[in-house]
């Protein structure tokens, strides 16, 4: 906890000077990168105290041993992995920071059969779930704040399409999600990561209806990637 308490200090005295530097959390205890990255080039079982077991294989699950990781490192260092190293309170900590975004972090999902971190399905609505409903951990709209606004106000100096997301406002691009505050929770898991969140009743990109009734529209696909102007040499 001194660590991370630490850690956001420097950033807010950073910022104090006029350094334009931010940082996210992701709602879940854990660590996702390849096996191949360069944190686990160095002493990473006492930085973080864990050890090989405490490492899975995204895609399976599978904790490894001390010659599986190895291996896999070695063989296929591209290979997804999660590190179970961060403990609750580092978590609440940062959510509850005002000055903290949440992000989502998440993996593309090619399939429901291969495991990936789950985070990126459910971040947001665990959120809005667990620690503004259930623990009240942070009001809505400052959760809402972190979740939207802030992302998209740090990306319009590199990126300013992102002027028209994050608001509710005329002429912004309707990206709108319609959920119960009362109902809204992640169900993801690492084991099954794909769980749809609940309590999501619409949502529209791009102004057309994704989700209605709670229900995927099948068939509509408006989303687009958003790119950064290119800047003039």
């Amino acid at each position: 906890m001194q660590n991370t308490e630490l850690f956001l200090q420097k950033i807010r005295d950073a910022r104090a000077r006029g350094v334009n530097v931010y940082t996210e959390v992701l709602p879940y205890n854990a660590g996702s990168t390849s096996i191949g990255a360069a944190v686990f080039g160095r002493d990473w079982k006492t930085i973080f105290n864990i050890d090989y077991s405490d490492v899975q294989r995204a895609s399976t699950g599978e904790y490894f041993t001390k010659e599986s990781f190895e291996r896999t490192r070695r063989e296929e260092p591209g290979a997804a992995v999660i590190h179970h190293y961060v403990k609750e309170e580092w978590t609440r900590l940062l959510v509850e920071a005002p000055d903290v975004m949440v992000s989502s972090d998440g993996l593309i999902v090619r399939d429901v059969d291969t495991k990936i971190p789950p985070q990126g399905v459910g971040s947001f609505a665990k959120i809005l779930g667990k620690y503004v409903r259930e623990e009240q951990a942070l009001d809505l709209m400052t959760a809402l704040s972190k979740i939207t606004l802030q992302p998209a106000q740090l990306l319009e100096p590199a990126a300013p399409v992102f002027r028209l997301k994050g608001r509710l406002q005329i002429g912004m691009d309707a990206d709108i999600t319609v959920f119960d505050p009362a109902t809204i929770a992640a169900r993801t898991t690492y084991a099954q990561p794909h769980n749809a969140s609940v309590g999501v009743q619409t949502l529209l990109v791009n102004g057309q209806i994704v989700i209605e009734n709670g229900a995927i529209v099948d068939g509509i696909y408006p989303g687009r990637q958003l790119m950064a102007t290119p800047r003039n040499k």
